[in-house]
């Protein structure tokens, strides 16, 4: 069944899912595999991920990791299981190695209610993940933002997204990243400044 999962195979997925009920369906979603206790949420996210990334790209049959992931939470895996660092499917999916195939997953995800404020043991936010566990990765901040993500959440360290990124050396794409926020910060401000003038008349 995981590897199923792993390899976006759905008609599997679904039989998996469907040979089992009950108390054994939710033991099947909630089973937990490898040192990093990944469950198969995390497990679909992880092979979406490793498709877009040569040598594991070709595989045989077309894996369609959109259709298992909404196939396990149809039938009740929660998006919000944690591995053993703390890092929800979203934080899998979305931090800065992850590829278009993960972050398509990731809009599944938020479409069943995924929660944008996830962190990890160490306190690390979705979009820490995102920009600083490696080098900033722009399309995860930007999906993120997009998804409601708050860049004002206290990160790592107990400061928000600015002030951990000013901290990280210009090797890291920080600025590209600062770039970003600030970005995301006027266009929410003026959608604000827009409402009150709307309001007043």
């Amino acid at each position: 069944f995981f590897v199923a999962c792993a390899h976006g195979q759905l008609e599997a997925v679904q039989a998996g899912i469907l040979n089992e009920a009950g108390a054994d369906r939710h033991r099947l979603l909630e089973t937990r595999e490898s040192n990093l206790r990944y469950s198969p949420v995390h497990m679909t996210v992880a092979g979406a991920r490793m498709h877009d990334i040569e040598p594991y790209k070709v595989r045989a049959g077309s894996p369609d990791y959109l259709g298992v992931m909404r196939a396990l939470l149809a039938a009740g895996a929660r998006t919000e299981a944690k591995d053993i660092m703390g890092h929800t499917p979203m934080a899998l999916a979305t931090n800065s190695y992850s590829t278009p195939t993960s972050l398509r997953v990731a809009r599944v995800l938020a479409e069943h209610g995924a929660s944008m404020r996830a962190t990890t043991r160490m306190g690390m936010t979705l979009l820490f993940g995102a920009a600083v566990a490696r080098t900033a990765n722009l399309d995860s901040i930007r999906l993120l933002l997009e998804l409601g993500a708050d860049p004002k959440q206290p990160a790592y360290g107990g400061g928000d997204l600015a002030w951990v990124l000013k901290a990280q050396p210009a090797s890291s794409g920080k600025d590209a990243a600062l770039a970003l926020l600030a970005a995301h910060a006027a266009k929410t401000s003026n959608h604000a400044l827009v409402g009150k003038t709307v309001a007043l008349h």
